[in-house]
């Protein structure tokens, strides 16, 4: 009976993403069906799992008459990974790295939010400075145009031969 790629997840212990990225690169054949799943057959799954040294199977997997069968939680038995100082030391390193990644990045963050205040406030400052400008532009215009006005009293108009 052939396997879904759920099934065929569950049965490798892999992911579902594990399983696609197998069939897309060709390490694992399955058939593609009418709805769009694919079909992968046991012997398959057997030849291309057979190889990884993680996965034991300590009971033979025997898919239940439902379809939606949910295989029941097993606990993880994390002991293995408590004396492997190794990755221990990798996962510390990896920490470590990510916070003092994360302390130069809040440092970036802090720096542009105050040159963004300081932009702000210069362009405030910019800004006053254009209104003064514009009043004093204004200011001399009229100046300008007061002196340039002439205010003296017209003269007496001649008759230009007694017509005029």
């Amino acid at each position: 009976m052939p396997y879904s790629t759920s099934k065929a997840a569950r049965v490798s212990g892999v992911s579902k993403t594990t399983i696609h990225k197998w069939i897309k690169s060709g390490k694992l054949s399955a058939s593609k069906l009418e709805d769009g799943t694919y079909a992968i057959d046991e012997s398959e799954l057997a030849r291309v799992t057979s190889h990884r040294e993680k996965i034991s199977l300590s009971r033979p997997f025997t898919p239940s008459p439902e379809d939606n069968a949910v295989p029941k939680a097993v606990p993880l038995d994390l002991s293995i990974y408590r004396a492997n100082t190794i990755h221990e030391l990798k996962f510390e390193a990896a920490l470590e790295a990510a916070t003092y990644e994360r302390k130069l990045l809040q440092q970036q963050v802090d720096q542009l939010t105050v040159t963004a205040s300081e932009a702000k406030d210069r362009a405030e400052q910019a800004e006053e400075r254009t209104d003064e400008a514009r009043k004093q532009y204004h200011e001399s215009i009229q100046t300008l145009t007061r002196l340039l006005e002439d205010k003296r009293p017209a003269p007496p108009r001649t008759r230009f031969l007694g017509i005029f």
